[in-house]
């Protein structure tokens, strides 16, 4: 989308790469990126549980 890269199929992911039609690597600093925010915010929002 941002940065006019297409995939052949419906799903993405590490194993895609080979098939991506644009800049792999920026199809690759997309996915790195989406995980860091994600894991970002899931130790932002994620609630301890008391013992």
């Amino acid at each position: 989308m941002v940065f006019d890269i297409g995939m052949l199929t419906p799903l993405g992911g590490v194993l895609m790469i080979p098939i991506v039609t644009g800049n792999p690597l920026l199809y690759v600093t997309a996915i790195l990126t989406g995980s860091f925010i994600t894991a970002f915010m899931l130790g932002l929002l994620k609630k301890t549980v008391g013992d």
